[in-house]
């Protein structure tokens, strides 16, 4: 009976373990006890998320995104069907968190950053080949441009369409994606910061102005979202869940059923940019973290701010005439821009650097002492070996010797230069 009854439990939870997609919500049909509507009359799980069906619509694609950080969940992941995903970014939420505001200035200028990278991590669990929906709001929304940008993750999925909201013109559209939309409300305050009457804030631009005649500009546009009835729609850049012209456009994907109840597929952000443990680092009751921040925190900034004002407008001006060329030559450009950027910006800070750098040098220096101590080691051995007549066991012990110390020395040598190398670059960058 015992037996019967755990080979019960084991199949119930290989049949749960297949329902849930390995860790993933799945597109199924909620408890019909558990669906409750908030103050919207939309309908929400136990744990406040809107729950999405293919009766929804842009708006409510906006509702369930932006009340992501109210449940303090940036990053919601939910299976819409047959190896179909939809990704939610929320926008920014504190000082500390992987969505910062240091993050949200790197991704507005199109530099990648710690949040985007989280992320891209959590995407990279999906299966490959799996097609993907990516939505964000304000810096959720800059951070789905910049990953559907990144050709890595192009090959490894298929990104079906891009949705933003409160956010546009951080990167250029990428031909290996199926669709995009952006959308801003007419009074959201993004719009006061314009560098052109097309509506996207000035990171869009890389401070360089678009580059004329046969380059032109092919960053992604938003669509202006009209006032309601004449008058402007209430707290303009939360305000897209209520906007008239969203309600009557359906979404860009198809869910098979609501969206489950479960909370699986939310994670929390955490990472964080260098800048802001610097910062945090400068007050700490640790009086060698105080040091590493006195240390840090120039670097960063100097390094933020070649970020936003070198780097973003050169990439900027490559990326306008790149776009007109093959797409295999801009692919191939992106690809060494993604590296180059992503190196740069979310790197590791200057000490730790230099420690990798330092380690990398102490193990050149180790390595081969280490070599020469398994030769002499075995000496012993060999010795007692040949003492008592054990000839061949003697050779074994000196041969053993001999090519453990060769081998430890030389994986240690290339093991040392690789860090020193990487560590001197991390330096430089």
């Amino acid at each position: 009976d015992k037996l019967r009854e755990a080979r019960r439990r084991l199949e119930a939870e290989i049949r749960e373990w297949e329902q849930t997609g390995q860790g993933f919500d799945v597109a199924a049909a909620a408890p019909a006890n558990s669906i409750q509507t908030n103050a919207d009359g939309r309908p929400v799980d136990a744990n406040g998320m809107v729950l999405l069906d293919n009766t929804s619509n842009m708006s409510d694609l906006a509702a369930a995104v932006i009340q992501l950080n109210a449940n303090n969940t940036p990053v919601r992941i939910v299976q819409t069907g047959e190896n179909t995903y939809a990704v939610l970014i929320a926008g920014t939420d504190n000082f500390e968190g992987g969505n910062n505001w240091v993050n949200a200035l790197n991704a507005g200028s199109g530099i990648p950053s710690t949040y985007m990278n989280e992320v891209k991590g959590l995407i990279q669990k999906l299966p490959e080949g799996a097609t993907i929906n990516l939505a964000g709001h304000s810096q959720g929304g800059l951070v789905a441009l910049l990953l559907a940008d990144d050709q890595g993750l192009n090959d490894r999925y298929r990104i079906n369409s891009v949705t933003t909201f409160a956010a546009s013109g951080n990167t250029q559209a990428n031909s290996r994606v199926g669709e995009y939309h952006s959308f801003l409300t007419a009074n959201d305050p993004m719009r006061g910061l314009e560098a052109n009457p097309h509506g996207n804030w000035p990171g869009g631009n890389r401070i360089l102005p678009t580059l004329p005649g046969a380059f032109g500009d092919p960053t992604v546009r938003p669509t202006i979202i009209p006032v309601a009835g004449g008058a402007p729609l209430i707290g303009g850049h939360s305000a897209y869940p209520d906007s008239p012209a969203l309600k009557g456009l359906p979404l860009p994907f198809a869910i098979e059923q609501p969206w489950p109840t479960d909370g699986s597929g939310a994670y929390r952000a955490t990472n964080e940019d260098n800048l802001t443990r610097s910062v945090r680092d400068l007050n700490s009751d640790s009086l060698f973290r105080r040091a590493e921040g006195r240390i840090n925190m120039p670097v960063e900034g100097a390094k933020f701010g070649v970020n936003n004002l070198v780097l973003a407008p050169v990439d900027h001006a490559l990326d306008s005439v790149f776009s007109h060329t093959p797409d295999p030559v801009r692919n191939t450009y992106d690809r060494g821009s993604d590296w180059l950027l992503n190196h740069v910006a979310t790197g590791p800070t200057f000490t730790e650097a230099v420690g990798h750098t330092a380690g990398g040098a102490a193990e050149i220096v180790t390595a081969p002492v280490q070599g020469a101590w398994d030769v002499v080691s075995s000496v012993p051995n060999a010795g007692n070996d040949l003492i008592h007549g054990r000839f061949g066991d003697a050779a074994g012990e000196l041969k053993d010797g001999v090519v453990d110390g060769v081998t430890n020395a030389t994986s240690g040598l290339w093991e040392g230069a690789q860090d020193l190398g990487g560590g001197l670059l991390d330096t430089i960058l």
